[in-house]
């Protein structure tokens, strides 16, 4: 699962997993959604969720991933989604469109902790063990 928000106005969440400890199996979840923070008055136990676009290019990966890592560009307009587990998966989304863009990569780290980050002056995304060969 991955999560952020943008400017503390909008909280987004994608993926996730269900652990059956009695079945000993996981379940992973292909779902994304955001939640807009600034509306008042909703009930905390249930919260206005709003479904949004899961990337087609997680799908054949969600049956057995569900970790990433979120980077947000400095404009908030987009961000992008790494897969952890050094499946060379990287997928922008534009925010105001509700649109997906995939991004060739390779070399990627495996590896639980991992995140990418945006430095907020130039705007790059940094991802462990990435190349160098692409842009967001």
């Amino acid at each position: 699962m991955a999560y952020t928000t943008i400017d503390e106005n909008t909280f987004y969440t994608l993926g996730g997993a269900h652990y059956w400890s009695g079945k000993n199996s996981i379940s992973h979840e292909k779902q994304f959604y955001s939640l807009d923070l600034t509306q008042s008055g909703w009930n905390t136990s249930n919260p206005p969720w709003k479904t949004l676009t899961y990337p087609s290019v997680l799908s054949p990966l969600s049956d057995t991933r569900s970790v990433y890592s979120i980077a947000v560009t400095p404009d908030n307009r987009m961000f992008s989604v790494w897969g952890l587990d050094g499946d060379d998966i990287l997928v922008k989304y534009n925010i105001g469109y509700d649109y997906w863009t995939p991004v060739n990569i390779t070399n990627t780290a495996a590896g639980r902790g991992l995140h990418a980050v945006t430095d907020p002056t130039t705007g790059l995304v940094y991802i462990p063990g990435g190349g160098s060969s692409y842009s967001i």
